[in-house]
């Protein structure tokens, strides 16, 4: 593919379809353990920080979610005992989400499974231009409109 005379908009049809395809792969291979891809960031960021856990506000600039899309997805992963708030010891007005034991112990089962299936999945892209476009992701999502 010519990227040089790739339109804008054919660009961004590619990034949707790309978008999609891994939500839609991600999607799947959640089902058995209930959980949304959202659900599934959470959980590995949480299970990833600890023993000191996250609070709302660092999951919330860490996704790029408003306060109340991560309130509501820990209330949900909590109800599942995965995660649970606790009051900061240094400053009781703050919650830090930490992971539970089941939490720790589904997400490691979590992500031994999406690795091999991701890269099953992934097999027939050439593993320079793979890592080149998760280098690419990585420097975009770190970029700011102003």
């Amino acid at each position: 593919m010519n990227t040089s005379s790739l339109t804008t908009f054919e660009a961004c049809v590619l990034q949707s379809r790309a978008y999609r395809n891994l939500r839609d792969f991600m999607v799947e291979q959640l089902k058995p353990y209930d959980l949304t891809m959202m659900e599934w960031v959470l959980l590995g960021l949480v299970n990833a920080s600890m023993p000191e856990g996250m609070t709302p506000s660092e999951i919330s600039k860490t996704i790029d979610v408003g306060l109340p899309m991560v309130t509501n997805m820990v209330d949900r992963v909590a109800q599942m005992g995965l995660v649970r708030s606790d009051k900061d010891l240094h400053d009781r007005r703050r919650r830090i989400v930490v992971a539970t034991d089941k939490g720790s112990v589904m997400a490691g089962d979590i992500e031994a499974h999406n690795r091999v299936a991701l890269r099953l999945w992934l097999a027939d892209i050439d593993r320079e231009i793979l890592n080149g476009y998760i280098e690419t992701m990585g420097i975009i999502s770190e970029k700011k409109i102003n």
